[in-house]
């Protein structure tokens, strides 16, 4: 398994890992209108490819296949993370989420935010994140329940 850094080339791997991982792990938690507006098939490719160059975003390979992915901006914003539905609970977030809250912490961040989903929201409480506000985000005409959570990191300095 491999950890590294996003490249242009792995843009529609990306668009194609999120849209099955929302559709297939959220399944249980939001209706199919939901799932289809918060990953459309027809998401815009400059808007993403924007966001993810934007961030810093790490990419997760196995045997040349794109299996996960998370961005984090230096402000300290979690913006996504998403792990392919057929290698979940095999510490593949818990990896990926330390790696994006280093580098935050890197640039000055002592806290990260993250806004959950229904389905993400116990793993990130796991992580130490607390809920801030339940929000209801309107997405496509399709109203979503989302969490807006932080983690506040504590320094200690000799």
């Amino acid at each position: 398994m491999e950890f590294r850094e996003y490249k242009n080339t792995d843009l529609h791997a990306v668009m194609d890992l999120f849209y099955v991982t929302v559709h297939e792990v959220n399944k249980n938690d939001y209706s199919e209108e939901q799932l289809d507006a918060i990953a459309p098939k027809d998401a815009n490719e400059y808007h993403w490819e924007k966001s993810l160059e934007k961030n810093h975003t790490i990419v997760v390979e196995e045997d040349d296949k794109l299996i996960a992915f998370g961005n984090i901006g230096k402000t300290g914003y979690l913006d996504r993370l998403y792990v392919h539905p057929d290698y979940l609970r095999k510490g593949i977030a818990s990896k990926l989420v330390e790696e994006l809250e280093e580098y935050a912490k890197k640039h000055g961040s002592h806290v990260i935010n993250v806004t959950s989903s229904i389905t993400s929201k116990a793993f990130f409480e796991s992580k130490g994140y607390a809920v801030i506000e339940e929000q209801i985000n309107e997405r496509r005409g399709e109203r979503v329940l989302r969490y807006l959570m932080e983690n506040i990191f504590s320094f200690f300095y000799s």
